[in-house]
C-alpha cells in the first residue's frame, strides 16, 4: 500500500493525464517483459513510450513560467452596470505547440478566457465584461490555465494572476426633491431655526481652496492652526434615512429588499446632492453612517460613504429594532417592506417632525396610502416608488 501511494504521488508530480499514466505503465511493462524474454523489439517500443511521456511532461513543465496580469475598470460600479476586465497573459516560448485552456473565476463562477499567442511566445490579451446582478464585493480571479501537451499525455493546471475585488453599489433611483422639513438647532434641541443665514455645524482644518471669509478666528487661535467654519443653510433640514433590513418585513423576499436598498440609496444621493446633513441607519443596526452637510458643499464628488455601506448590507433574521438617532429626527424616511406592522412603523417614526414611509410591496393596490397615521408611498420597484414620491413631494 505504501509503494502504491508513493507511485501515485510521483505520477501526480509528473503532471500526467490519465492517457499519459497508461502510456507510461505500458512502456515500463514492455521494457520489463523485453528484459525477461530477451525480446528486444519490445524493449524499443517500451523505451519509446517512456521517452515520449517524459518529453511531453517536460514540455508542459516549461509552461510554469506563464505570468498573467489583470485590470478591472472601474472597481466601483452601481448594480447592473458591467465592469471591463482585461487579462494579459505573458506566454513562454515552447518548442512544441501546447493547447491552453483558461478560465477566469468571477465570483466563484468559471468564465472561459481565450489565450491565443504566437508559437514563439508573447502576450495574449482577452477582454470581457463582468456582469453585476447583485450588490457587494465580487472577486475577479485568479486565472486558471490548463496547458495540454500535443498528444495529451501530460497537462499542467495552475492558478496565475491577481485577484481583484469589484465593489458593486446599489443602483440609486433618481428623485427630484425631498420634503422641506424644519431643521433642528445645531445643539439638537427641538426649537425651530429661522430661515436665512447659516448654521455652524462643525469646524475643519484649512485646506487650499477654502473660503478665507469662513475662518473661525477663535478656534484658530486656540489650536494654532487655521480652522474653517462648516456652515449649513438652516433651510436645509437634516434627513434621516431608515432602511428596514429585517427579513420578516419583506417576508423573505430578497428581490423586494434589493428594491428597498436602491430607493434608500436614491434618497441619500438626493440629500447629499442638495447639501443636506444626511444620516443612514438600518433598523437591525448593521449600518450607521453620518454624512455632514459640508461633505456635499466642498465642490467635489458626492460623498459615497453611505453607498459603500449599502453595498454590503444584507437581510437580518432578527425582528429587533436597534436604537434610532434622536438628534436627526426631522425629515425621517422609513424604507421598508409589506410585512412591517403599522404600530411598529408608527413607533419608529413617533418623534419625527416630518415622517414618511416608502414601502416596497409586490402588488400594491395604490401607490399612495398610509401606514397607521403616517403617509406612505408604495411600489413593487424602486422606480415606481420614486414616481409616487415625486408626485407627493414634487
Amino acid at each position: 500500500m505504501a509503494r502504491r501511494s508513493g507511485l501515485v504521488r510521483v505520477l501526480r508530480r509528473s503532471s500526467l493525464t490519465g492517457r499519459g499514466v497508461v502510456a507510461l505503465l505500458a512502456g515500463v511493462l514492455l521494457v520489463a517483459l523485453a528484459l525477461g524474454t530477451r525480446w528486444w523489439a519490445l524493449l524499443g517500443v517500451g523505451a519509446a513510450l517512456v521517452l515520449l511521456v517524459l518529453l511531453e511532461a517536460a514540455v508542459v513543465r516549461g509552461d510554469r513560467r506563464l505570468v498573467a496580469t489583470r485590470t478591472v475598470e472601474p472597481l466601483v460600479v452601481p448594480r447592473g452596470t458591467p465592469a471591463r476586465c482585461v487579462v494579459t497573459a505573458h506566454l513562454p516560448a515552447v518548442r512544441l505547440p501546447l493547447r491552453r485552456e483558461a478560465v477566469d473565476l468571477v465570483d466563484g463562477v468559471s468564465r472561459p478566457v481565450p489565450l491565443d499567442a504566437p508559437r514563439e511566445g508573447g502576450p495574449a490579451e482577452s477582454v470581457y465584461e463582468v456582469e453585476t446582478p447583485r450588490r457587494g464585493l465580487v472577486a475577479v480571479g485568479p486565472l486558471v490555465v490548463r496547458s495540454l501537451a500535443p498528444l495529451g499525455l501530460a497537462a499542467l493546471t495552475r492558478e496565475v494572476g491577481q485577484v481583484r475585488q469589484l465593489r458593486v453599489l446599489p443602483r440609486p433611483v433618481r428623485l427630484d426633491t425631498l420634503p422641506r422639513g424644519t431643521r433642528r438647532a445645531a445643539t439638537g434641541q427641538d426649537e425651530r431655526v429661522e430661515l436665512g443665514g447659516t448654521d455652524l455645524v462643525g469646524l475643519h482644518e484649512y485646506v487650499p481652496g477654502d473660503d478665507l471669509r469662513r475662518l473661525h478666528w477663535a478656534s484658530s487661535a486656540r489650536t494654532g492652526s487655521l480652522m474653517v467654519r462648516d456652515d449649513a443653510d438652516p433651510a436645509l433640514p437634516h434627513v434621516l434615512v431608515l432602511l428596514d433590513d429585517r427579513s420578516p418585513s419583506y417576508r423573505d423576499d430578497d428581490e423586494s429588499f434589493e428594491e428597498a436598498v436602491d430607493f434608500a440609496a436614491g434618497l441619500v444621493e438626493r440629500a447629499v446632492g442638495d447639501g443636506r446633513h444626511v444620516r443612514l441607519q438600518t433598523l437591525s443596526g448593521q449600518v450607521d453612517v453620518d454624512v455632514p452637510a459640508r461633505s456635499a458643499l466642498v465642490g467635489g464628488a458626492l460623498d459615497r460613504r453611505a453607498s459603500h455601506a449599502l453595498a454590503e448590507v444584507a437581510l437580518a433574521a432578527t425582528p429587533h429594532v436597534a436604537s434610532v438617532s434622536t438628534r436627526d429626527l426631522d425629515v425621517v424616511v422609513l424604507v421598508t417592506g409589506q410585512g412591517i406592522a403599522a404600530a411598529e412603523a408608527a413607533g419608529v417614526l413617533a418623534a419625527a417632525a416630518v415622517p414618511v414611509v416608502a414601502q416596497v410591496e409586490p402588488a400594491p393596490e395604490s401607490p399612495f396610502g398610509a401606514v397607521g397615521s403616517v403617509a406612505a408611498v408604495r411600489g413593487a420597484r424602486a422606480g415606481m416608488l420614486a414616481a409616487a414620491w415625486d408626485v407627493v413631494h414634487g
